[in-house]
């Protein structure tokens, strides 16, 4: 999983909530897309260029969505690709 606890150490200030509502909410969005797609199978041997193209049709999608649940799933697909990048990228620094 990695080591994020020293950074969260860092960042967090006692007595603040540990994640905003609003990235707590959003995380929960993401989770639903990633669920819905899990039949997919993971991303950890895809391509950069691969995850960099979803990310951008999704985006496209986005700015193309009508209904504001359509918007909220287009943009946790979105960041689920941006997430699956950083990933990938973050298994590389070590």
């Amino acid at each position: 999983m990695g080591d994020y606890r020293r950074e969260f150490e860092y960042w967090h200030k006692e007595g603040d909530p540990l994640v905003r509502d609003e990235v707590a909410w959003f995380a929960i969005q993401m989770e639903k897309q990633l669920r819905a797609n899990e039949h997919k199978g993971g991303w950890e041997s895809e391509k950069f260029v691969w995850l960099f193209d979803q990310l951008n049709r999704n985006s496209i999608a986005l700015a193309e969505a009508r209904t504001p649940e359509e918007k909220v799933k287009r943009a946790a697909n979105v960041a689920n690709f941006a997430m699956m990048i950083s990933d990938i990228a973050r298994k590389e620094l070590t």
